[in-house]
Formats: C-alpha cells, structure tokens, sequence
C-alpha cells in the first residue's frame, strides 16, 4: 500500500510486519530499496516504477538479508542490484532463500516467479564507499547489529538516509549479530542526523520521519532498550522493567516482541561470555 509520497520518494508499506519499499526518483535514476511482500503489494509496486521510470535506469538496493527483504527480488531481476559485500558473500544463501518458501508453503502464497537469492550486480567493500549516476550521489555504510550483512545509504542531493531494520518507532532492536555492532550502527545515523540538514529518515518498519527531534529520540530508544538488556542480565532482573519499557514506548505486538527480547537476552549473555573469555 502506498502510505506517503513527496519530493520523488515513494513510500509502499507491506501489511505484514508494516514493511517498507521505497521508490526514489532522481533526474538520473529510479532506486527501488527492499520490495515487499505479497504478490499483490509487490505487483503495486512493479506497476508504479514502470510509470514513473522513463529512460532512467533501474537500481535495486537491499539492506540486507532477511526474508522480507529480499522477497521481491523475482519482480526486479531488471534492476541493477546494489548490496554490500557481507549480503553479495553470505555462507548461507540457501537457508536465506529457504526461509521465504517455509513461510510460502505455510500460508499457501503462490509467486510468478521463483525464489532466488539476489546475484549482485555493484558490490559495495569500503565503508564510506560512493556510487555517482549523473548528479546523485550515493554513498553507504555498514549497519551490523541487526544482522552481519546490513548497509545504510545517504541519498544526496535528497537528503534520505536508508536505514534498514533500524531506529523503528515501532520495535526495539532485534539484535542477530552482536550488540557493540549494533551501538556502532546507532552512532553512525546520530552522526546523520545531526549533521545532514532536513534529513529524511527512511527506516525499513514503521513509519517515515524529517523530523530531527524525532530521529534522534528514535536513536536514544534503542540505546535505553539496549542499555535495559545489559542491566537485567549483569542484576538478574526478570522480565518486569522490559514490560515497562514496551508500555512507554506503547508497542502493540507484544507476544512476538516478548519472545525476540528473550533471544536478544540469550544472545547477549553469549556475548558477553565469549568477551569475558577472550580477556
């Protein structure tokens, strides 16, 4: 579904885990960044580039891996792809790919096309590195935490920044990699948002922001809910003060979102172990 559209960006939000794709025009390209999900969502999408594309070339960025993420590759394999080296490399690209036809089967979606992994057509390997197309200027960095393949991407002359599974307003951080990466990622859209003037955050759920207060709160959130973690695990607290911190943020999920805090515990407490072992 179409949910916001303004300045050439396009913002289309899937019904499952309110998903985002976002469409951006420039005089020198189309991007079109992490298609989702259902057939009917990404055929809306295929139906709204083709309109507005003309004889600009087509980009395809993905942030990173997940199975929402990736799941439209089948309607773009047109587009030039961008991804980062960790996502062009991953050890386990059928796993990736499996995830997303488990989840097919089970709620019975049928798809024109069949479930690949995306080959990679302009791998990004420096942090900091720069893809200019005319006048447009992308320039990416590395966004582990989330996972160990993730890539943010500032948009000049727009000013969008293309965040990936981060600085939601409606979860907390789900944390598969390591939570230093994650705090690291965090520091990074800070920067951002205090350096790039009229920012315009685009994260991958929830909702849009070019409100500066607004980013930066986002980050602090996830910083306060990382921050909870490591206290409850170093007191041995339960689960209370988490409970608090969903009501004040007012998350509505919560059955699922109390089962990824209790990973996210399981897996900082691994952290943390193989960090005191390596001392």
């Amino acid at each position: 579904m179409l949910t916001c559209q303004s300045e050439g960006i396009s913002v289309f939000q899937s019904e499952l885990y309110q998903t985002n794709c976002f469409v951006i025009e420039t005089n020198d390209l189309v991007l079109i960044v992490d298609p989702n999900y259902l057939p009917s969502e990404l055929a809306i999408i295929r139906k709204h580039v083709d309109a507005v594309k003309g004889d600009r070339p087509l980009y395809l960025f993905f942030t990173h891996s997940d199975f929402d993420h990736i799941v439209g590759y089948g309607s773009f394999t047109d587009c030039r792809i961008i991804a980062g080296s960790a996502f062009a490399n991953h050890p386990d690209k059928v796993e990736r790919v499996s995830v997303v036809e488990r989840l097919d089967d089970e709620f019975y979606i049928s798809r024109p096309y069949r479930i690949e992994f995306p080959r990679v057509d302009h791998v990004i390997e420096q942090e900091g590195e720069q893809l200019t197309i005319g006048e447009t200027v992308l320039t990416f960095r590395t966004a582990f935490g989330h996972n160990g393949d993730g890539l943010m991407c500032l948009v000049e002359p727009c000013g969008a920044l293309i965040t990936g599974d981060y600085v939601s307003d409606i979860e907390f951080p789900f944390v598969f990699d390591t939570f230093a990466a994650y705090r690291s990622t965090l520091e990074k859209i800070v920067t951002y948002g205090w350096s790039v003037p009229g920012l315009l955050l685009l994260p991958s759920h929830g909702s849009v922001t070019a409100d500066q207060d607004e980013i930066l709160h986002r980050a602090e959130v996830s910083e306060q809910y990382l921050s909870l973690c490591e206290e409850q695990l170093e007191l041995g607290e339960g689960t209370s003060r988490f409970e608090t911190f969903m009501d004040l943020q007012d998350y509505r999920f919560k059955i699922g979102f109390r089962k990824r805090h209790d990973a996210n515990m399981v897996l900082l407490a691994n952290e943390q172990s193989l960090l005191h072992n390596l001392k």
